[in-house]
């Protein structure tokens, strides 16, 4: 944040610079390969057995298909994980 509040008032002069738009796409295919990964990773080290499967899949459908709010994904999420985790104690 403070680097963006530093340079706001210069951004226009670096954008109209060729050589700094080429760095600047760099950096945004750099960032973009980056999320990849450790989206991949994150999904890689989460899911363990159909459950958090079935769990991560669902909550994909109602993210796509009608767009249900992260934060109701997320805690909807959370609890049907502490039930599956409960039914596999008991």
């Amino acid at each position: 944040f403070c680097f963006v509040a530093i340079l706001g008032p210069i951004w226009n002069r670096f954008r109209s610079s060729g050589r700094f738009r080429g760095a600047l796409d760099a950096m945004n295919a750099a960032v973009v390969a980056l999320i990849l990964v450790v989206s991949i990773t994150l999904g890689r080290e989460s899911i363990h057995g159909l459950g958090t499967l079935a769990i991560a899949a669902v909550s994909l459908i109602l993210l796509l298909k009608w767009n249900i709010n992260s934060t109701w994904l997320i805690i909807g999420s959370a609890l049907a994980g502490w039930g599956l985790w409960r039914l596999s104690i008991a």
